[in-house]
């Protein structure tokens, strides 16, 4: 699915984003997982677990690459309608967006969460600047 030309000032990117959603119409609710295609300030573009249905409410939760205070994970909840459905490729107009903090969603990041609470975090900050400045 290519997304329509976009409103000028309009800026989409590209982002492969872990994402879980819920899904509802008058008679069915749908619970899944997907990755995020492209994403702009009124619209996602995602591939989805399930087929879904153009005019559906949706709440998306996206898992952020950022840490919030270098330590805790966030999502990006966005809530909104489906606006376009290609098999598995789907819209959604965003109508409202705000972040939450969140736990691991799968194993690799709870096994990456467990050996973080291990490591104090001044090991941690030592760590990451060693590593940026190529010692």
């Amino acid at each position: 699915m290519k997304p329509h030309n976009a409103k000028p000032g309009v800026i989409r990117f590209p982002l492969g984003l872990q994402l879980r959603y819920k899904t509802a119409s008058t008679d069915i609710a749908i619970f899944g997982v997907g990755r995020t295609n492209i994403i702009s300030s009124t619209h996602l573009f995602f591939t989805a677990e399930h087929a879904l249905e153009t005019g559906m409410k949706a709440e998306i939760y996206v898992a952020w690459p950022v840490l919030l205070d270098g330590r805790a994970r966030l999502q990006l909840i966005l809530e909104g309608s489906i606006t376009r459905v290609e098999g598995r490729l789907a819209a959604l107009s965003i109508q409202k967006y705000y972040f939450r903090t969140r736990g691991p969603w799968g194993e690799a990041e709870q096994a990456e969460a467990q050996v973080a609470d291990r490591v104090p975090a001044y090991g941690r900050v030592a760590a990451a600047t060693a590593m940026s400045v190529g010692a």
